[in-house]
């Protein structure tokens, strides 16, 4: 549940990027911020925003998730 992890992503412009961040929760701590753009959760691909979702609760409890985002269109970093 991307709530969990303080995430709430939204479709814009056919990619997937991040609208809001919680404080104290795994995405703040990991260092997403808003207007983030996710590319990979856990090394597959993020179609969609909803693919977001679909992914992170796909992520095994304990080590948490990798999120593969681009900032600014700078590299992609691993959160």
């Amino acid at each position: 549940d991307p709530s969990w992890y303080g995430l709430t992503v939204a479709e814009k412009d056919k990619v997937a990027v991040v609208t809001a961040v919680a404080d104290r929760k795994p995405a703040a701590a990991g260092g997403i911020r808003i207007g983030d753009v996710a590319l990979k959760v856990n090394g597959m691909p993020v179609t969609s925003a909803r693919s977001v979702g679909r992914l992170l609760c796909r992520a095994e409890v304990g080590p948490g998730a990798a999120v593969v985002t681009v900032r600014r269109g700078r590299t992609p970093t691993t959160s």
